[in-house]
């Protein structure tokens, strides 16, 4: 991608993190990067485009994130690895009993040695104990 289109990228997910979405426009993008609205959207045909764009940069980097992490620890728990990046998951029991760790899995695969605490509506739901799920390869978890 050529170095203005990561530019605007860059400030439009600023924009988007700091003011909202409907809180910038291109003439705000213009201001910040001293090119023309018109030149603008010859790399973004829309806002709309725009912030796709934005959106699918940051899952491909945070993908690609969680996989470098899983990748550093593959005999982790889901509840470990989210323990040693500073991201919450409640959890009593660390023994698959309790269920207080239950999370949706949005994406990926994993293993669980124990799943008392769960029911087949759970796993037919892709619900998952964080305290016993090893990732299998990079996941997104609804946390």
């Amino acid at each position: 991608m050529p170095e203005m289109s990561e530019r605007l990228l860059d400030l439009a997910q600023e924009f988007i993190q700091t003011r909202g979405y409907n809180a910038f426009s291109y003439r705000d993008l213009a201001e910040a990067t001293g090119i023309t609205t018109a030149s603008i959207h010859y790399h973004f045909r829309t806002k709309s485009d725009l912030g796709q764009a934005v959106v699918v940069r940051h899952r491909e980097r945070l993908i690609a994130y969680l996989a470098h992490v899983v990748a550093a620890s593959p005999t982790k728990t889901v509840l470990e690895i989210a323990e040693d990046n500073g991201i919450r998951i409640d959890y009593d029991c660390r023994s698959g009993i309790c269920g207080q760790c239950k999370t949706k899995l949005v994406e990926g695969r994993v293993a669980m040695d124990t799943q008392d605490a769960l029911d087949p509506i759970d796993r037919s739901n892709q619900i998952i104990l964080c305290c016993q799920a090893r990732c299998l390869d990079a996941v997104v978890v609804d946390t």
